[in-house]
């Protein structure tokens, strides 16, 4: 019977295979990796000097499997270490400073941990590393775990304001989230991927810039050969301002960083009296700063009319695609730093207008 039964099966298969049939088989498996990082801070700001704050480091897991099979949510595996970038004035954090500062913890460099976190430390470059032990940190199917708390310091000198908003951005390495298709379908099937997230923090600053008594507009104008710029301010510097012996930077930013930044060396600025200046008469067809002006108000002493012209190929496309006219103009000018805040901007037939440096 038994034989039997081996032999008409056999034969089943055959008379399948010789007709062109499918022979029934072990589904395929399949796995989608997928995770995120967030980064909460205890306080958005705004922060002054010396102020600590907390990050913490949370970790999302959104792993399934795929079809043809049942989609089913999956643990994935994170392994570290996952770096905290700290003071990112770009989206991608290629261009940082020091405002805010990784502090060793109380818990092996941590304010906080999970159990798979071997410790806190700084890392390169004004980063934070949390640093995992070697089997990583297993995060359920669909589920959130936290990672680690670190403590930051806000490190900005007060007279050097106010301040664009400071970035911070937490990652995993390349492949370093892994998660595996369902047991029940196959075993060993893995997908690796990364995870990451972002926030931004706020700063108090020093002088302020100052409303102009008339109108002051502030343009961009787009033109054959390099984009045009003006920009006027008044500002009220504190003692120590002194425009000849310092060097200049004038820089253009938006929500998706920074459109361009440009600067004189120190000793580029001619002061005579009460009026400092620098002028290039080759920035519209070279590209550069084309002209700067730092001069006295004779009704209001210790406030300066500020005037800044020049020349930036690319402006066109980098404020319009897509339109943005959220627009930040910040500048170094006298050993101080100066920026007008988020300004809203009108587009033109000409580029973009703004009158007044009063946010609406």
């Amino acid at each position: 019977m038994y034989r039997a039964s081996v032999r008409a099966t056999l034969w089943l298969v055959g008379l399948a295979l010789g007709l062109g049939l499918a022979v029934p088989t072990a589904s395929l498996a399949g796995v989608q990796t997928s995770a995120s990082l967030s980064v909460v801070p205890s306080d958005s700001g705004p922060l002054e000097d010396g102020d600590v704050i907390t990050l913490e480091v949370i970790a999302h897991n959104h792993s399934s499997n795929t079809p043809p099979n049942a989609v089913l949510n999956v643990p994935a595996t994170i392994t570290g270490p996952i770096t905290v970038q700290l003071g990112c004035l770009t989206c991608d954090c290629s261009v940082t400073d020091s405002r805010i500062q990784f502090v060793a913890g109380p818990v092996t460099g941590c304010v906080a941990k999970n159990g798979a976190v071997t410790s806190c430390a700084a890392g390169p470059a004004n980063t934070a590393l949390i640093n995992l032990g070697a089997a990583g940190i297993v995060v359920p199917a669909n589920s959130s775990v936290s990672i680690a708390t670190i403590r930051v310091e806000a490190n900005v000198d007060p007279v050097n304001g106010p301040f664009l908003p400071s970035g911070i951005r937490a990652s995993t390495g390349d492949c370093a989230v892994t998660a595996c298709a369902d047991g029940s379908i196959a075993s060993g099937f893995c997908v690796d991927c990364a995870a990451e997230g972002c926030t931004k923090v706020l700063f108090e600053g020093g002088p302020p810039l100052i409303n102009c008594p008339h109108p002051c507009p502030n343009k961009i104008r787009f033109r054959q050969g390099p984009d045009f710029f003006e920009f006027h301010a008044i500002i009220e510097p504190v003692p120590g301002y002194d425009p000849a012996t310092n060097g200049f930077q004038v820089t253009l930013s938006n929500v998706n960083g920074q459109i361009f930044a440009l600067s004189l060396p120190a000793g580029s600025i001619n002061c005579q009296s009460d009026a400092c200046t620098f002028n290039n008469s080759n920035a519209d067809t070279t590209g550069g700063i084309a002209f700067v002006k730092s001069a006295e108000r004779d009704d209001v002493p210790g406030q300066f009319r500020i005037d800044i012209r020049g020349y930036v190929d690319g402006l066109d496309t980098a404020t319009t695609n897509p339109d943005r006219p959220d627009m930040t103009f910040t500048f170094d000018i006298g050993g101080q730093s100066f920026t007008s805040g988020q300004l809203i901007w009108q587009r033109t037939s000409f580029g973009w207008q703004r009158i007044s440096l009063t946010p609406p």
